[in-house]
């Protein structure tokens, strides 16, 4: 009987596992840098916008999202979503204007900055930052964040999925 149980948890293990194929231990949260190796941008730039999501056990989507102040974009889609590999564009005034207005709409500059519980396990993370006045705002949303940041995280999307956007090779 001790065996049977045994067997079960090793094949359940070994089935949970299966399903993180094509997932790196990089993939998981990291701090942005002013740009990736891959794009040649400027080092003096620094990140005015960005939004990550960081990977799950499963088939969560995994990418990195930012804006410079210069207005030089970068999108690293990673796993789990159509868009694989470094890309880069040119955003205008209005395309972020969407973010700041939906950031404004929802008080995002009075969340706190992490939402999180250690206790819960393949919860992939969804981090912001958006400009300010008093600087940049950075929020990590794991477990347990504002309902209203998905509006913020739709905003982030729309502006992704209307760039035009060019392969870095």
């Amino acid at each position: 009987m001790r065996i049977a149980g045994i067997v079960v948890v090793l094949i359940a293990l070994l089935v949970a596992c299966k399903s993180r194929t094509g997932v790196k231990d990089t993939d998981f949260v990291s701090t942005p840098t002013a740009a990736e190796p891959a794009v040649d941008m400027a080092t003096t730039d620094s990140i005015a916008y960005y939004y990550e999501r960081t990977a799950c056990y499963g088939q969560c989507p995994i990418f990195k999202f930012y804006v410079l102040k210069t207005g030089k974009a970068v999108y690293i889609g990673r796993n789990n979503i159509n868009r694989i590999g470094t890309y880069h564009t040119n955003l205008d005034n209005t395309s972020l204007q969407k973010i700041d207005k939906a950031a404004e709409s929802i008080g995002y500059f009075s969340f706190d900055s992490i939402y999180d519980d250690p206790n819960k396990m393949d919860v992939p993370s969804k981090i912001t930052i958006v400009p300010s006045t008093n600087g940049n705002k950075k929020v990590m949303n794991r477990v347990k964040g504002p309902k209203s940041l998905e509006s913020l995280y739709a905003a982030f999307d729309e502006v992704i999925e209307s760039a035009q956007w060019k392969l870095v090779e």
